[in-house]
């Protein structure tokens, strides 16, 4: 059952003294063993949703739900068209929207309500103004942030943050690299013990 080495990828010919060996090229194996895992995952997806795809269609022939559904909303707007058309619900809507504006206008007239947001806001606008001449509030800002700036410059230049947050990083990348490498190798090992006592 065994193919012969001239056939079987497994093996080849030893250049030196023409011994057949087998090829215990772990990236081969390794490639091989993650293209089978990615197409048994993908076929086992499949699988899992041709499943509930059957098992949805079974219910809906069983219990009728996609036809129930679809009859549930022609009701629903067989209902809404006949309650507007016995109680004129878009014309009272748009009768009361008319309503409104035309009472918010007298308010105004009668208030001078937008007049008076005016002159509020510009009122408001003058005092802040006036406040930043008096107490020079963006200038501070902008001196107490650069400010900041320096002294955030200064911490990381003394205590060296930004450059041992990076060294972190690179440890941890490096550390987890190292671990994974070790764990393709001893699985890559593991295989080829198994492919030698073949």
């Amino acid at each position: 059952m065994s193919k012969t080495p001239a056939t079987n990828p497994l093996y080849k010919q030893d250049e030196n003294n023409d011994n057949s060996t087998i090829n215990t090229n772990a990236s081969h194996l390794g490639g091989a063993a993650a293209k089978g895992a990615a197409a048994g995952l993908i076929r086992s997806t499949g699988d899992a949703v041709s499943k509930v795809a059957s098992c949805a269609k079974k219910i809906d022939e069983e219990h009728h739900l996609v036809e129930k559904t679809k009859n549930a909303t022609i009701g629903i707007v067989k209902s809404a068209k006949a309650l507007d058309e016995k109680h004129g619900i878009p014309d009272k809507t748009k009768k009361a929207a008319a309503d409104v504006s035309v009472a918010a206008n007298e308010f105004d007239k009668k208030h001078h309500l937008l007049d008076k947001t005016k002159k509020a806001a510009h009122d408001t606008g003058v005092a802040l103004k006036n406040i930043d001449d008096k107490y020079h509030v963006v200038e501070n800002t902008k001196k107490g942030m650069l400010k900041t700036g320096d002294a955030l410059k200064e911490f990381d230049e003394k205590h060296h943050v930004i450059d041992s947050t990076k060294k972190s990083i690179a440890a941890a990348s490096k550390f987890v690299s190292g671990a994974l490498k070790n764990r393709n190798e001893t699985k890559s090992s593991d295989t080829n013990n198994t492919i030698k006592k073949l």
